[in-house]
């Protein structure tokens, strides 16, 4: 049974961290990090939570899609920068929007959690019907060490969210590849504050509770991982790559983009991206993409859209839809 995209929304922080202020904090030239990175600035919130930015993202999208609050039948909230350990950010979403008896869960599955998420609202839709509400959102900046260039230089805060429905109108999710790779958990991490390794003084001044990455590690394996995700999602439908009228992959580095469109034989124009304004937002990049590209209108209705990603653990996967 198909699913729908009814409705999308997103939120972008007003703030922006520019190259030159990390330029300025790291000594090195601002041309350096464009041309690591592709990115120009990226975003950071001041309200230090994630569903203070899901919040608008999602009102924009329950209201594309012509829906009430009380028609959300089920929250999917993904995010690695939650409110807390435990209540999920989805149950204090619920409670923000005033929406009595859904189902609210958070999944960690890193800059693959929309993905993952929408895999998962296509099965929850159509066994309670309503309306499943979808989100992506991370407060990255609150999780950076910033004598940390590597890592510093690449996040960014924002919010994206969908509303799926079982019947059209609406975006039709037609099929999905969803894997990981365990093996790939010590490349990007934030090794403290879980039950490994609690919170403490020394992991606060050792700045254990920021991302560390391996970079050449999870490039390598972000273009080669998306690489398959995609290919084998064509193979099983039966298509071809130029039957995409457009991939939207997550936005992790301009380089990975770059390399994934040249791997695959893909023409620029047929790749969307975003990441020059808004840098890693993780599992917030793609929904933020797909309501840039439903309010620009840049597709028409027909084209085939194929939606990847590639996160920490590591995770991967691709959704087909059709616009």
């Amino acid at each position: 049974m198909a699913s729908y995209i009814k409705g999308t929304g997103s939120y972008i922080p007003e703030e922006k961290i520019s190259n030159r202020e990390l330029s300025k904090r790291f000594g090195i030239d601002e041309e350096w990090i464009f041309q690591r990175t592709g990115i120009i600035e990226r975003r950071r919130s001041s309200s230090k939570g994630v569903v203070d930015m899901a919040f608008p993202a999602v009102l924009s999208a329950i209201e594309r899609a012509k829906l009430e609050k009380k028609d959300v039948s089920a929250i999917i909230f993904a995010t690695v920068t939650p409110e807390f350990l435990t209540p999920s950010s989805a149950c204090v979403l619920q409670s923000k929007l005033r929406i009595k008896r859904a189902i609210a869960f958070d999944i960690s599955a890193a800059c693959s959690g929309f993905i993952y998420g929408l895999f998962l609202s296509s099965m929850v839709v159509e066994k309670i019907g309503g309306a499943v509400l979808v989100v992506g959102a991370e407060y990255l900046t609150g999780f950076v060490n910033y004598n940390d260039r590597n890592t510093s230089i690449l996040f960014g805060d924002g919010a994206g969210a969908v509303i799926v429905g079982k019947d059209p109108p609406g975006h039709k999710i037609l099929d999905f590849y969803i894997t990981a790779e365990g093996d790939g958990w010590k490349s990007l991490l934030i090794p403290a504050g879980g039950a490994r390794l609690p919170a403490s003084e020394r992991t606060v001044k050792l700045n254990l509770h920021t991302f560390k990455m391996k970079g050449k590690e999870v490039f390598r394996n972000a273009i080669s991982g998306m690489e398959e995700a995609i290919t084998k999602l064509i193979e099983k439908n039966g298509i071809k790559k130029d039957d995409i009228s457009m991939l939207i992959p997550h936005q992790a580095n301009e380089r990975i983009t770059i390399a994934l469109a040249e791997r695959l034989g893909m023409e620029w124009k047929r790749v969307y991206s975003n990441i020059l304004s808004l840098g890693n937002t993780s599992s917030a990049s793609i929904p933020i993409a797909l309501d840039e590209i439903e309010r620009k209108k840049i597709l028409k209705k027909g084209d085939l859209v194929c939606m990847a990603s590639f996160g920490a653990g590591y995770t991967f996967g691709a959704c087909l839809m059709e616009w």
